[in-house]
């Protein structure tokens, strides 16, 4: 994000939030002993990387002794919930948090009345405008998050919201993945022999799940910049039908929806469009059954990795190595993602590309990746396949 995107966002919160904050933290109720709150408002891609952890909070703060409230974002409740590991699971809609002050008047004053004793923010791109801003109307006595500026404010706005904590835990700054960086934060918060691992997570897949071998495309990416073009995923899904003969789902949320249908017109491949109709752990099941994933840097390459399903992703420059290639092993059961990017020496603009000449355009890092380069991936993955279901056949 931009310098300027960054100094808008604070005098917008000093002119217009900051009050509707202070309003909201009035009048605090006492915390009861051992009611603690997390704080976990990234999208689904991160919550699905930190879902390890989370079990870990579970065990550090026992069901016996603690009452423990998670706060997530609103995409990520139903997995969140999925987990199990949490007594309640409340929800926040990022964007009427930041352009609703009724709204966010109502979550904080829900926040400061519940009387917690205890905040745990594990986030490491910390922003004032949401996370630090729910720590801080909680007043709770003890108030844990991670050091460090964020790329996501401002020097300013950084040394502000570092006074709302009563301890903050360094997890390297730039260096290693969000994986090494969660294990970190949760040595430091009192689990000692946690891990850094991409987590094992498992669901069922939905009605409709196609009997017979098939992959799954996710074209989606959040912002259209970071979209590998649709005309490369058609490409790719007709050699992919070409060469082993299953048939593709299409995956990803109902705004993805043209995007589907533009690639199963170009594909000339049987493809089914699931766009819009599953919920979180309904994709974990889905990608699950499947034979392959191959998708943008997205929720669908670490939830395959989280199911043990190989997975080719089209990784852009602007937080190359902060997410992907992750940096653990794998565990004996999972495979890690086949990343495959067009290297450029300006990687790690965290998104603000100078070479992007429309604001929908996918970004070069992205867009000049070749469908070879892609296949090449692919293509190992179906070979392995059939070889083993070959072994299997010989075996029965």
């Amino acid at each position: 994000m931009s310098r300027f995107k960054l100094g808008l966002r604070l005098i917008w919160w000093i002119c217009v939030l900051a009050p509707v904050d202070l309003l909201a933290a009035r009048g605090r109720k006492p915390s009861p002993p051992n009611r603690i709150l997390v704080v976990k408002l990234d999208a689904i891609g991160d919550f699905i990387l930190w879902a390890e952890a989370a079990q870990a909070i579970r065990e550090l703060y026992p069901r016996s002794r603690c009452h423990v409230t998670l706060l997530a974002n609103r995409l990520c409740g139903v997995l969140a919930r999925h987990l199990g590991c949490f007594d309640e699971v409340w929800e926040l809609d990022r964007k009427a948090f930041v352009t609703r002050p009724l709204y966010r008047y109502a979550l904080l004053r829900r926040v400061s009345q519940a009387g917690f004793s205890k905040v745990v923010h594990p986030t490491f791109a910390r922003d004032f405008l949401w996370g630090d801003a729910v720590v801080r109307a909680a007043g709770a006595a003890e108030r844990v998050g991670v050091s460090g500026c964020s790329y996501l404010m401002t020097a300013l706005g950084s040394r502000i919201s570092d006074r709302w904590y009563t301890r903050l835990i360094p997890t390297g700054g730039a260096a290693g993945t969000a994986l090494r960086k969660n294990a970190r934060f949760m040595q430091a918060l009192g689990v000692g022999a946690f891990a850094p691992r991409v987590p094992r997570l498992d669901a069922d897949a939905p009605a409709g799940t196609p009997a017979h071998p098939y992959y799954v495309i996710a074209p989606g990416a959040g912002h259209k910049f970071r979209q590998w073009p649709v005309e490369k995923f058609a490409a790719l899904a007709r050699r992919i039908h070409e060469a082993s003969g299953w048939k593709g789902v299409i995956c990803g949320a109902a705004a993805e929806r043209p995007q589907a249908a533009t690639i199963i017109s170009l594909a000339g491949a049987p493809l089914h469009d699931f766009t819009g109709v599953t919920t979180i752990p309904q994709l974990l099941g889905l990608i699950k059954n499947s034979r392959l994933v191959v998708a943008n840097e997205t929720a669908a390459i670490h939830a395959a990795a989280a199911v043990g399903t190989p997975s080719v992703c089209i990784l852009g420059g602007g937080h190359y190595g902060k997410f992907l290639p992750y940096d653990v092993p794998p565990r004996p059961t999972t495979e890690h993602p086949r990343c495959v990017s067009h290297p450029m020496p300006c990687f790690n603009c965290n998104w603000v590309c100078r070479f992007r000449k429309r604001p929908t355009a996918a970004v070069p890092c992205i867009a000049n990746v070749p469908v070879d380069a892609v296949w090449k991936e692919v293509e190992a993955i179906i070979r392995r396949s059939e070889a083993r279901a070959g072994s299997r056949q010989e075996v029965l």
